[in-house]
């Protein structure tokens, strides 16, 4: 179900559970480096993270299938090209030495490169926010197929972008809604942009017939229908008459598959409600200025999303950036792995880190311009703890030291808070913060740690 009752939680999930007797089937995971991109489409098939519970050797083949073509591979992570634009299926299907088989398909698209967006933060840290600062950010969208921000060929309105603060416990659903709702306005502006340089309106009217049905009828009409947009598109392009009366509508010839799927996809949203969110600004000052009720550790969602307008082989493809900024502090509990970290309810709560070398890491933390990490910990005389240093490093518990705390001696139970400067860093690392301590007996409690308190400069 999740940490948290009715929130949406990231770490819910369902559990199937299967009984083999003897023999078990590999476990297959299958993924590619590109799952789409503009012909040709150079990818590399991976099967990291298939596993024989029973250590059992392997034998990997690949089938694809698609272009109206199949091609074995029989390697475990083979290099592909893949050049006549549609959809592909990859399926890796894994076998042991006794025969047991699995298989896991992916699906791979060709013939529409994805936009990329980035949604920029200037020189600010971008794992962690502090109340009172200020951020500059601004989005750039690329799209090898619709030009880009840059160039004025995509427009300010056709992107969504989203500013949002998720308290502690919130449920990430709501946020996703909120998103979504500057998408639904963003990704219809293509269409509708496209529908305003073309005749359209000499023949429709938005909510009363002309010559033609009104687009809010067309919208009532057709819109939910599988394979309504493929429909219209074409009949666009092609003309067509007979469903509103009379009038036969003129064929548009010169006009896209692309476009024209655009603006019928503009058309059909027209009779739904109008989404009452807005998008933020494409560029600004952000004040991270926490309310009243935002005093608790939350977490700031920043994302921009673009959604181009495909081609003729090829649907559109949405693409977009989510930067996460969370509270200036990181939970022992939340470390994404440890050694030599224990944990007691007795019932009250103590957090040990046992034994020399023992250590909490954390995955893509980034340190620009941070000036040091304050590391709060307790030590208990009657739980006989030794005491020791801490040693902050990059992405690995023998990594590039950046920082280091005296050593803790404790004379008296309590708590300490000890300062680490750390060395000037760019990028995302996994963080270390290894306890040391040589002359700790093997297994003895060094520290209980606290909370490590990220600290900005000033």
């Amino acid at each position: 179900y999740g940490s948290a009752w009715f929130k949406g939680n990231e770490n819910a999930f369902l559990t199937k559970v299967e009984y083999n007797d003897g023999n078990r089937a590999p476990v297959v995971n299958a993924s590619a480096t590109k799952k789409s991109g503009a012909s040709p489409l150079k990818t590399q098939l991976t099967s990291a993270g298939t596993k024989d519970f029973d250590g059992d050797a392997l034998k990997y083949e690949w089938k694809i299938v698609g272009g109206g073509t199949t091609k074995i591979l029989k390697e475990e992570n083979p290099s592909l090209t893949l050049i006549k634009p549609g959809k592909y299926k990859a399926t890796l299907t894994v076998a042991d030495v006794q025969g047991a088989k699995s298989s896991k398909t992916i699906e791979l698209n060709v013939g529409n490169e994805p936009p990329v967006v980035t949604f920029d933060l200037a020189n600010a840290n971008k794992t962690f926010y502090f109340p009172g600062s200020k951020l500059n950010y601004q989005v750039k969208v690329q799209d090898k197929e619709d030009g880009s921000l840059a160039n004025g060929k995509i427009q300010a309105s056709q992107i969504a972008v989203s500013l949002d603060y998720m308290p502690l416990g919130y449920d990430q659903i709501d946020i996703a809604s909120t998103q979504r709702g500057a998408d639904v306005s963003a990704f219809s502006s293509t269409g509708q942009i496209l529908l305003n340089k073309y005749d359209c309106k000499s023949c429709h009217l938005m909510n009363k017939r002309s010559v033609g049905p009104s687009y809010i009828e067309v919208s009532n009409k057709y819109r939910g229908k599988n394979g309504a947009v493929e429909s219209l598109a074409q009949k666009v392009i092609k003309g067509g008459a007979g469903v509103w009366g009379d009038h036969a509508m003129s064929a548009h010839p010169n006009l896209s598959v692309a476009d024209a799927r655009a603006i019928v996809e503009y058309i059909l949203t027209t009779g739904e409600k109008k989404s009452t969110v807005k998008s933020a600004p494409l560029n600004g000052e952000y004040t991270i200025k926490p309310t009243a009720d935002q005093k608790e550790k939350g977490t700031y969602v920043f994302r921009a999303a673009y959604r181009d307008k495909g081609t003729a082989s090829m649907t559109p493809l949405v693409g977009e950036e989510v930067v996460m900024l969370r509270y200036p502090s990181l939970n022992p509990e939340l470390a994404d792995f440890s050694k030599g970290f224990n944990k007691f309810i007795t019932p009250s709560k103590s957090l040990n880190m046992d034994g020399d070398g023992s250590y909490l890491a954390y995955k893509e933390i980034d340190l620009t311009s941070i000036d040091s990490i304050a590391i709060k910990v307790n030590g208990n005389m009657r739980g006989s703890s030794a005491g020791g240093e801490v040693e902050i490093r990059l992405d690995g518990a023998d990594g590039s030291l950046i920082g280091k705390t005296p050593f803790i001696n404790f004379t008296q139970r309590g708590q300490n808070r000890v300062v680490a400067d750390v060395n000037d860093t760019s990028g995302k690392h996994t963080l270390f913060f290894v306890f040391r301590n040589p002359k700790a007996k093997p297994g003895q409690t060094l520290l209980q740690p606290i909370e490590m308190e990220i600290i900005p400069k000033k």
